[in-house]
């Protein structure tokens, strides 16, 4: 059947009434769905369409008895689920149980999946290590004060070994869990696609957790995620971020809208043996007491090849931290902007005593750094031993003195160079001399 068809399908489909009923199912007489579904005034599954999915109306009933059972008879068939608008109600983890099953709503505030009270089991939907499934076009919401309990929950989980799944147009609310999880420490999961995936009020948004032992950790692309009012300070993830990396490479995220973190642990954290994350046009927020982006070691491994080009990392604790021995670190044509203390913070001093190396800062802005006011602050603070480069970039937060009381915001100095392993070549300063807290090498002429 054509696939644009199936907006012609739900086209009858609302329900007529509000009382819960027990789901009918009608067997259509072609391969094809009809071009719309009968009149219902009761809940109705209508089997037909693509791969004889099953099209369900929702059962009004709030204790997710009647809604749960026939979902998952359409997951457990391999054949798929269409959601008309409306909202459905689940008492326990829907379940994928074959390769290429899907479940489509129709608009991610449309067709709503609810948690319902006595909810059993640690996900909303779980692909298991299925491959080449999609979820799309409808929401996954808890009740409103989930957030912060006892109980984690996630939207949707990924196993290990799921390839080529797609995950696009869904909103998650109110989850004490994450919005998206893959998590595996036996196999990866390569070609996973996340489009359009809105956290709005979720412990946190994405957490891709890969094997740390296999040569391969997976691939994915995010494409425009948004997350608002993340994080919680209490609960299972009390301080996770919004966006968190663990053992995972290939990853190439694009054109972010703005992170709001709330209580949680800053937009993005990148941990251990990751490699090869590309973030473009990322513009993420941290909280006075976390910093917008963090690369770190796990104790065993280090993250390499991480890039981040355009964008803003802001009003956060500090714009980006770089822990440990963490190497090939590129920030390209990024705004470091509004934090509290430090614009940029390269510290190498995490549990992996090797010394890191090639950080390159190029083309990047700083302004309005030092904001806790604290004389002690730096837009750049290159503290640790790492080698590296900063070429061409503008740093234009305000120089402060901090033996002249109050102490008023900005920065002491443009740069904390602690170390002579860095290359300043072409950067621009205010009209101050506290551009660094000690001259740089006397083969760099830095602009004035």
């Amino acid at each position: 059947m054509n696939p644009v068809s199936r907006r012609r399908l739900l086209a009858g489909g609302a329900v007529a009434g509000t009382s819960a009923a027990v789901p009918q199912i009608l067997q259509t007489a072609r391969a094809d769905a009809p071009s719309a579904p009968p009149p219902a005034t009761t809940p109705t599954v209508v089997v037909g369409g693509p791969a004889n999915a099953q099209w369900i109306t929702p059962s009004n009933d709030p204790t997710g008895v009647l809604d749960t059972p026939v979902i998952q008879a359409g997951l457990t068939s391999g054949s798929g689920v269409w959601l008309a608008p409306g909202d459905f109600y689940i008492n326990t983890t829907l379940t994928f149980a074959a390769n290429n099953t899907v479940l489509y709503g129709q608009g991610r505030r449309a067709s709503r999946i609810h948690v319902a009270p006595g909810f059993t089991g640690a996900h909303a939907v779980d692909l298991g290590g299925h491959q080449f499934c999609e979820v799309r076009d409808l929401s996954i919401e808890a009740p409103a004060g989930t957030l912060g309990t006892s109980t984690q929950l996630n939207g949707i989980h990924l196993g290990g070994g799921g390839i080529r799944n797609r995950i696009a147009g869904v909103y998650f609310l109110n989850l004490n869990g994450w919005g998206f999880t893959f998590d595996s420490t036996t196999a990866n999961c390569a070609g996973l696609v996340l489009e359009d995936l809105v956290a709005d009020t979720c412990a946190g948004a994405i957490s891709l957790r890969g094997p740390a032992s296999p040569a391969y950790h997976g691939s994915a692309a995010i494409i425009a995620p948004s997350a608002v009012n993340m994080g919680t300070g209490s609960g299972p993830l009390a301080g996770a971020p919004a966006f968190a990396f663990t053992d995972f490479e290939d990853v190439t995220f694009f054109a972010h809208p703005a992170t709001t973190p709330r209580n949680g642990g800053g937009a993005i954290v990148i941990t251990g043996d990751c490699a090869a994350l590309f973030f473009y046009g990322a513009d993420m927020g941290g909280t006075p007491n976390s910093p917008a982006v963090v690369i770190q070691d796990d104790g065993t491994a280090s993250p390499t090849a991480i890039s981040f080009h355009g964008g803003f990392l802001q009003l956060a604790s500090i714009g980006a931290q770089i822990i440990g021995s963490a190497s090939k670190i590129l920030f390209e044509g990024v705004h470091f902007q509004h934090n509290q203390t430090h614009g940029l913070s390269i510290e190498n001093a995490g549990p992996v005593t090797a010394t890191g190396h090639d950080v390159l800062v190029s083309r990047c802005f700083f302004a309005a750094n030092g904001n806790g006011a604290t004389g002690t602050d730096y837009d750049l603070n290159w503290a640790g031993g790492s080698t590296g480069d900063v070429l061409g970039c503008h740093f234009g937060s305000t120089i402060v003195n901090p033996v002249i009381p109050p102490q008023a915001p900005g920065v002491r100095f443009s740069v904390n160079n602690a170390t002579a392993n860095v290359r300043y070549e072409l950067n621009t300063f205010p009209a101050t001399s506290d551009n660094y807290t000690a001259d740089p090498p006397s083969h760099v002429l830095p602009t004035p």
